[in-house]
């Protein structure tokens, strides 16, 4: 029983580790360095804590979801990890702070959204969430959505005067 726990949250961090090794392969590294480079507002902060926290919040009450669950859950990881990086690839404006862009990038990833790499990121949440099973994960998680609604909404009133 103690593996299999330790193999469910070792899957997570597996796939989060992939993640790292994979997006420098595929997003400039001009704009991975300005995302580096750039401010991170008190929203930011607490986002990027809210949505560690829907892996981490699984050591409360560990679960250990069958392996079809769990292989879902990586599926959907996978999906919005690429859909990240994509959007990344896609706009190298591409900023934890809210910036008014010299453009509006409408090619990649962008051409059928206006917020791809949100979404991503939503659904590597979504992911975590499915793949660990813990049904304490769906708190930050929430949270989480609603700090991208809101700033979602900010961006829109900003470039597009939605």
């Amino acid at each position: 029983m103690k593996y299999q726990l330790l193999s469910t949250f070792g899957l997570w961090a597996a796939c989060l580790i992939v993640h790292v090794l994979a997006a420098p392969l595929w997003i400039p590294s001009t704009t991975l360095e300005a995302y580096k480079n750039a401010k991170c507002e008190t929203d930011c902060r607490i986002a990027r804590v809210l949505w560690y926290s829907i892996g981490f919040i699984w050591f409360v009450n560990p679960q250990t979801p069958k392996w079809s669950q769990r292989l879902l859950g990586v599926a959907i990881f996978a999906a919005g990890s690429a859909l990240l990086i994509w959007a990344m690839r896609s706009n190298p404006y591409f900023r934890p702070s809210i910036e008014t862009p010299e453009q509006i990038i409408a090619d990649g990833a962008y051409r059928h959204m206006r917020h791809p790499g949100y979404l991503g990121m939503v659904a590597m949440g979504f992911g975590t969430m499915t793949m660990l099973g813990s049904v304490l994960s769906v708190v930050p998680l929430l949270i989480y959505i609603e700090l991208i609604r809101q700033r979602v909404m900010e961006e829109n009133r900003q470039l597009y005067g939605d």
